[in-house]
C-alpha cells in the first residue's frame, strides 16, 4: 500500500490523505493478525498482559516498512514539513494500530476458531459504517474514528490540521482501548488487586468525562450541539435559519429575504415546489464552520436532510442559491440521498459529481456578473476545457473545482434550455446516462453544445480576468497543499493581530513550500505593505511582476501596491513612473477603477495628497474615516462615492444610502465608476427598503456591460415590495 501511495500525487508525502488511508488499511490487517496471534499464544499459557504487549509491538513493526517507504518518498518528492508529517504518522497509523491491536486482542481472548479472524476484519468496517451513519443523520461532515483517525469532511478543503479536537478524540480512543484491555486482564487474569480496580475506576472516569464533554471539545456533535453553539434562530414561511449570534440581526434578515426569493426562482426552474421547510445553518466565519460542522472554506448541502451549511460572506451571498438548488434537485434524485447516482460495472452505485454539482450551477447559473456559458466559452478559448464524458465521471475531481463546476453547469443548462427540463431531470435521476435519455452519445451532444457556445460573446477583458481564476491547480496537483494552508492560516491570524513581522515569516514559509505560487507572494506583499516593510514589499512585488506574464491581473495588483507604497513614502515621481506600467496591461473593471483613483491622487497638489494620505494611513472607525472623506468632496467629488462604499461595506446601511444619494454620477471619473456606483447604490437602497431609489439605480446599472446580478433584478424588487411587511430589515 505504501509503495502505491508513493507513486500517487497527494499521497506520496507524509500528510493527511496518505496517513489516513494507511491508518485504516493498517487497522484492517492488525485487527486480524492480533486476533489470530492472541488465539495461538493463550493456548501456550502466555500471560494475557504479555500477549497484549506483543500485539501492540507487532502493530508497530508492521508500520516499519510503510514508514521507511514514506520517508524515502518524502525525500524524493520533497516532504513539506517533516515534523508535521511525523505528527500525522503518529496520530493516524500509530495510534489507530494501537486501538486495532487492542480490539484484535479482545476478540482473540474470547474466541478459538480461525473464522473469528474473518469476523474481526469487520470490526473496523463496522466502525466505519457507524461514522457513515452519523454523517447521514447529523449535519456534521467530519468524523473521528479509532481505526482511521480524523476525516475532515470535504475533498476541496486545503486546511487540514491536527488540532485540539483531534487530541481529545485520540485520548478518547486510547482510553477506550485501555478500558477494554484492562477489563479483560481484570476478569480473565489471575490477580485482581486494588491497583487493578483503581486503574479501571480511573479509566472509566476519564472515559465518561471525555464522552460527555465530546461536543464541547469538538470531536463529537449533533444537530443540537450546532444549534446551541450558534445561538440565533430566525424562522420564515419556508426556512429556519440557525445563525451565529455574532451576525447582526438585520444581516440575517436580509439573507432570509434572499432565501425566500430564491425559493420562488428554484420552484420555477425545477418546475416543482419543494415540500416542507429547509434549514439553513449560517456561521459567522470559516473557523466557526470548521469547528462546529467540519468544512473550512467549502459550502455544503445535505439534500436528504433538507439542510444547507454556509458561512456569512456578505449580504449578497455568493453560494446561497447554489446550495439551495441541491435541496431542490433532491426531488429528482435517489430515495435515500436525493442525489444523482451512476452505475459502475452495471450494478455498483456511485455518486455522479458532475450531475450533482452541474444541476446546482445550472439552476443558479450567474456569478460575478457573468453567465456560466461565458465562463465555459473562455475555458474552450483557452484550450483548457475538459471533455464532457470526463466531467460526468469520477474524473470530475481530477480538475480544479472552478473548471469542473463551470463546464458541468454550462452543459446541463444548455440541455435544460435546448432540450427541455423534463429530460434533464430524467438524466439527473438515472445518473447521467446520456444515450438512454437523449439517444445521443456525450460526444455528439458536446458537438452540438460547442456550436452553441460559438454564439456566446465574451470580451477580451473578461478573458484576462477569468484566465487567472482558472489557473488555480486542483488540490491533488498543488504543491504541499495542506502545509501551505496551515502556514497561511497562521499568517492571516498574525496579520489580523497586526503582528506583521510574524506574518511575513509565516507567509515566507508557505512560499518556500510552494515557490511557484504567485498568490502566496501577493499575500506576502500585502502584509509587507501593511507592516511598512517596504524594502521586502518591493522585492516581492518585482518577483511577482517578473513571473506573472500569464496573469496580468496579479501583475497589475503588484504594480498598484508599489504605486501605493511610493505615495505613502511621498516619492510621487517614482509613483507616477510605476503607474505608467499599468497602461500596457488588460485590467478587470475593479483594477481599472483603482488605476484611475491613483491617477487622480497623483495629480493632486502636495497638500491634498498629504490630506488623503493621513486619512488612509491613520487608524479609525469606518464612520470616522467616511466623515473625513466627505469633507474633501469639494475638491474631490469621488470622495463621496468612496465614503458611501466604505459605509456600505462596514454595515452602515442607512448612512451609506444617504451619502450615495448625494453623489452626482456625472462627477465620477468614467463609466466604470458610474456603473459600480449604480450597483452599490442599488444595494444600499434595497437594504433600507427604499425600493423606488433601488429601481432607479438598477435601471441605470442594467445598461452597463456585464451588468447581470443574480440578486439585483426586477424580480427581486417585486418580491421585496410584496413581502416588505413580512420581514423587516431595520
Amino acid at each position: 500500500m505504501a509503495i502505491i501511495f508513493a507513486n500517487l500525487p497527494l499521497l506520496n508525502l507524509m500528510d493527511y490523505e496518505s496517513t489516513l488511508l494507511l491508518a485504516f488499511f493498517h487497522s484492517l490487517a492488525v485487527v486480524c493478525l492480533a486476533t489470530r496471534y492472541t488465539q495461538k499464544q493463550k493456548n501456550n499459557n502466555y500471560r494475557l498482559g504479555e500477549i497484549w504487549g506483543h500485539t501492540v509491538v507487532n502493530s508497530l513493526l508492521l508500520l516499519a516498512f510503510p514508514f521507511v517507504v514514506m520517508v524515502i518518498s518524502g525525500l524524493v518528492n520533497g516532504q513539506c514539513n517533516w515534523l508535521s508529517g511525523l505528527k500525522f504518522f503518529f496520530f493516524y497509523p500509530v495510534l489507530s494500530g494501537f486501538f486495532a491491536a487492542s480490539a484484535g486482542f479482545a476478540v482473540g481472548v474470547y474466541t478459538r476458531r480461525w473464522y473469528w479472524v474473518a469476523a474481526a476484519f469487520f470490526i473496523p468496517l463496522f466502525s466505519l459504517f457507524v461514522e457513515l451513519f452519523r454523517l447521514y443523520i447529523y449535519p456534521q461532515i467530519y468524523a473521528y474514528d479509532p481505526f482511521f483517525g480524523f476525516y475532515s469532511g470535504a475533498f476541496y478543503d486545503r486546511l487540514v490540521e491536527v488540532g485540539s479536537a483531534f487530541y481529545f478524540a485520540r485520548a478518547y480512543h486510547l482510553v477506550m482501548a485501555l478500558i477494554i484491555v484492562q477489563g479483560i486482564l481484570f476478569f480473565k487474569g489471575k490477580k485482581r488487586g486494588k491497583t487493578d480496580r483503581f486503574s479501571i475506576l480511573v479509566l472509566g472516569t476519564a472515559f465518561l468525562f471525555l464522552f460527555f464533554t465530546s461536543a464541547r471539545t469538538g470531536f463529537r456533535g449533533d444537530r443540537n450541539s450546532i444549534i446551541s453553539s450558534l445561538g440565533g434562530k430566525l424562522e420564515t414561511p419556508n426556512f429556519i435559519i440557525y445563525h451565529s449570534d455574532e451576525i447582526k440581526p438585520k444581516n440575517v434578515k436580509f439573507i432570509a429575504l434572499q432565501a425566500e426569493f430564491y425559493r420562488q426562482e428554484l420552484n420555477r426552474f425545477f418546475q416543482n415546489s419543494y415540500p416542507g421547510k429547509v434549514n439553513i445553518f449560517l456561521f459567522d466565519s470559516i473557523q466557526q464552520k470548521r469547528r462546529l460542522f467540519g468544512a473550512h472554506s467549502v459550502e455544503v448541502a445535505k439534500p436528504w436532510l433538507s439542510e444547507i451549511y454556509i458561512t456569512f460572506r456578505g449580504l449578497i451571498h455568493p453560494s446561497l442559491k447554489h446550495e439551495l438548488a441541491h435541496v431542490w434537485a433532491s426531488m429528482y434524485g435517489d430515495d435515500y440521498f436525493g442525489i444523482s447516482f451512476t452505475e459502475v460495472f452495471g450494478f455498483i452505485p456511485l455518486p455522479n459529481p458532475g450531475m450533482i454539482e452541474g444541476i446546482a450551477v445550472a439552476a443558479s447559473f450567474y456569478s460575478g456578473g457573468m453567465s456560466f456559458h461565458q465562463k465555459a466559452k473562455i475555458l474552450h478559448n483557452l484550450k483548457i476545457a475538459i471533455p464532457v464524458r470526463k466531467i460526468f465521471s469520477p474524473e470530475f475531481f481530477a480538475s480544479s473545482s472552478a473548471r469542473a463546476y463551470t463546464q458541468a453547469g454550462s452543459f446541463l443548462r444548455y440541455l435544460y434550455d435546448q432540450k427541455g427540463p423534463e429530460k434533464l431531470f430524467e438524466l439527473f435521476a438515472n445518473g447521467g446516462n446520456f444515450e438512454r435519455v437523449y439517444d445521443l452519445s456525450p460526444e455528439k451532444l458536446e458537438e452540438e453544445y460547442l456550436n452553441f457556445l460559438k454564439t456566446i460573446k465574451v470580451d477580451q477583458e473578461i478573458m484576462a480576468v477569468m484566465k487567472a481564476v482558472f489557473s488555480h491547480p486542483p488540490v491533488h496537483k498543488s504543491r504541499c497543499v495542506h502545509q501551505v494552508a496551515r502556514e497561511v492560516q497562521k499568517a492571516k491570524l498574525a496579520f489580523g493581530s497586526k503582528k506583521f513581522g510574524k506574518a511575513l515569516k509565516l507567509f515566507q514559509k508557505a512560499i518556500d513550500y510552494d515557490p511557484k505560487s504567485l498568490y502566496l507572494k501577493m499575500y506576502y506583499l500585502q502584509a509587507a505593505k501593511s507592516g511598512k516593510y517596504y524594502k521586502d514589499a518591493f522585492a516581492k512585488a518585482h518577483q511577482i511582476i517578473g513571473s506573472s506574464n500569464d496573469n496580468p491581473q496579479l501583475k497589475a495588483r503588484a504594480v498598484l501596491t508599489m504605486v501605493e507604497i511610493y505615495w505613502f513614502r511621498k516619492d510621487i515621481s517614482q509613483a507616477r513612473k510605476t503607474w505608467q506600467k499599468l497602461e500596457a496591461l488588460t485590467l478587470s473593471r475593479d483594477l481599472k477603477r483603482q488605476k484611475v483613483l491613483f491617477k487622480l491622487i497623483l495629480e493632486m497638489t502636495s497638500a491634498r495628497r498629504k490630506l488623503f494620505r493621513n486619512i488612509f494611513l491613520k487608524p479609525g472607525k469606518p464612520v470616522e474615516i467616511a466623515t473625513k472623506l466627505e469633507k474633501t468632496a469639494a475638491f474631490f467629488p469621488l470622495a463621496k462615492y468612496l465614503a458611501a462604499s466604505l459605509l456600505l461595506n462596514s454595515g452602515e446601511w442607512g448612512e451609506a444610502a444617504a451619502v450615495f444619494r448625494q453623489v452626482q454620477p456625472g462627477t465620477l471619473p468614467d463609466s466604470d465608476f458610474r456603473c459600480e456606483f449604480y450597483r452599490r447604490s442599488s444595494i444600499a437602497s434595497l437594504l433600507v427598503l427604499n425600493l423606488k431609489q433601488a429601481r432607479e439605480s438598477l435601471a441605470k446599472f442594467q445598461e452597463c456591460p456585464q451588468s447581470y446580478s443574480n440578486l439585483l433584478n426586477n424580480r427581486f424588487l417585486n418580491y421585496m415590495e410584496a413581502n416588505r411587511n413580512n420581514i423587516k430589515l431595520q
